[in-house]
């Protein structure tokens, strides 16, 4: 709960600064936020970074901070060194309306980074899924990840943290400034360069609940939140076809978590004791 409410709490001090930052309230809003962390983050024993050294190395990086953009970008650095996965701090709506990512998903496996959805129409015909991006921007992926995309990252696991990184935030930044990729197709290992906009609409394809019967009696119900309003309707509607099954596969790969009560209600329904 400490966690929950730091998450809230951090937010308040911060949002009403305008574009121009004086210096005052530059160290204002970063000593709330070391403040706020140093009373009700639980798990200082775990880190290996001391907070008020932390703290202190960043006051002349805020100081020099140029826009509302590059402060923010410094506080949400200085959060993401608690590695964890519910203690951060988010831009506010005059950045957040400012980004976008580009209307296609990627998965990291064995070292590679593999197309798994694309998710606007134009680009059928450019890019597929199974091909692998080898590089963003001319820099390569894994490089351009440790340099961009890491360090803004909150997470307590490795797992997380890079799905995280190379399913989700990829490929964020400003809407008016493309990505360029350097591709190699999987159906003939030819290599070629696409460049997306960041305006490109994106197809809404995104299924709380995914369930098939497979081959031998298998069945398959995939989970990708514990967010839905309406989970018991949904999860209550495919049950009965669980309950003959010879196996059952539950995939929470793309599941980016939510509310424990959801999946103790699916979990009800396996165990006859609480766990």
């Amino acid at each position: 709960m400490k966690k929950r409410i730091l998450t809230i709490l951090i937010l308040f001090p911060l949002i009403g600064f305008s574009q121009d930052v004086d210096t005052s309230m530059k160290i204002y809003g970063l000593s709330v936020a070391w403040e706020k962390a140093k009373t009700n983050f639980p798990h200082f024993d775990k880190l290996q970074t001391n907070w008020d050294s932390l703290y202190l190395q960043n006051i002349p990086k805020v100081v020099e901070a140029n826009d509302l953009k590059e402060y923010y970008d410094i506080l949400i650095k200085f959060y993401a060194r608690l590695n964890d996965g519910h203690t951060w701090i988010w831009y506010p709506d005059s950045i957040n309306n400012s980004l976008n990512t580009i209307p296609i998903r990627t998965t990291f496996i064995e070292g590679k980074l593999i197309v798994s959805k694309v998710l606007n129409k134009t680009l059928y015909d450019k890019i597929a899924v199974g091909d692998e991006i080898v590089a963003i921007d001319n820099c390569d992926i894994a490089i351009y990840a440790n340099k961009y995309i890491f360090p803004f990252i909150s997470s307590s696991t490795t797992q997380d943290r890079n799905l995280r990184a190379y399913t989700y935030d990829l490929f964020l930044g400003e809407n008016d400034t493309p990505v360029h990729l350097k591709i190699k197709h999987s159906k003939n290992q030819s290599v070629d360069t696409l460049t997306i906009s960041r305006k490109l609409a994106q197809i809404n394809d995104f299924k709380e609940y995914e369930y098939k019967k497979l081959e031998n009696n298998v069945e398959y119900l995939k989970i990708n939140t514990f967010y839905s309003t309406n989970y018991k309707t949904i999860f209550d509607s495919i049950y009965s076809n669980l309950l003959n099954t010879n196996s059952l596969i539950i995939d929470l790969r793309e599941n980016g978590g939510g509310s424990g009560e959801q999946a103790n209600y699916i979990l009800s329904h396996f165990l006859q004791k609480p766990t």
